[in-house]
């Protein structure tokens, strides 16, 4: 017998599983793989679940599950128009559900209500469901397609001795009425005009910042990797916008 949750195994393909990051947090903000690649793992991942868990999920939603489709060069085609209205829609694609959930990993009520959040998921709930899949949708685009977020001033400098040694202090408060300071990345180059908030974001005990600059400290960082690591800073500073909004969502809709 199904229970009231569904194991995250069923949502998050092994492939893109991590042992130093919580769940399904920032899968897209990885670069494990190209952007469409994510796509069509997870869909197909989804996609081939248990029959039993597909139409438990169906009776729950009151859809049905639309087959993933593949076009001529191999990326994942959405089912739904995105200007059809919720009430009038009666499928849901593997990647909508995905988004469900990818909004749900990103909400402090997530992490702060479940007992055990790394490896157990809530039912949908059906009312709140396509509202959640534009949020999750919202996050997934911002973290998987970057390179389309602007720059406001921050920008990788050279110091001026260079050793790979690892730096005791990140950061450095400069501009306490902006909240913006001072960011080390390794003993080679550093960050002006970090916003405090960013660099201290954390969610259920991981820091994406800190995560990436750790796996980073021992590098004479490309031009690519520094424009990458420039982009991860603003899709986190934009995460946590979005992320109040899910969990004032939340808040107003409890079941």
């Amino acid at each position: 017998m199904i229970k009231e949750s569904l194991d995250s195994q069923l949502i998050i393909p092994t492939v893109l599983s991590e042992d130093d990051r919580p769940a399904g947090v920032f899968v897209f903000l990885s670069d494990q793989m190209p952007y469409h690649y994510k796509l069509r793992h997870i869909s197909r991942h989804i996609e081939s679940m248990a029959q039993s868990y597909k139409r438990y999920l169906q009776k729950v939603l009151d859809l049905q599950m639309s087959d993933t489709i593949l076009d001529s060069q191999g990326k994942v085609c959405f089912a739904n128009d995105p200007d059809l209205r919720p009430g009038f829609r009666t499928t849901f694609h593997p990647m909508e559900l995905w988004d469900y959930y990818y909004a749900w990993w990103h909400s402090r009520t997530y992490w702060n209500h479940l007992e055990d959040p790394d490896s157990t998921l809530p039912l949908p709930v059906s009312d709140q469901f396509w509202k959640m899949v534009e949020f999750g949708s919202e996050l997934r685009k911002l973290h998987g397609q970057r390179k389309k977020l602007g720059n406001p001033g921050i920008d990788f400098i050279k110091s001026k001795d260079f050793n790979t040694g690892q730096s005791s202090t990140r950061f450095t408060l400069s501009d306490e009425m902006q909240q913006t300071g001072h960011l080390t990345v390794n003993a080679k180059y550093h960050i002006n005009n970090v916003p405090e908030p960013v660099w201290a974001y954390t969610i259920n005990g991981f820091r994406p910042v800190l995560n990436w600059i750790e796996k980073h400290t021992f590098e004479n960082l490309e031009d690519a990797q520094k424009t990458a690591f420039i982009q991860m800073l603003l899709a986190v500073d934009e995460t946590q916008r979005i992320q109040r909004k899910i969990d004032q969502y939340l808040t107003k809709n409890q079941t």
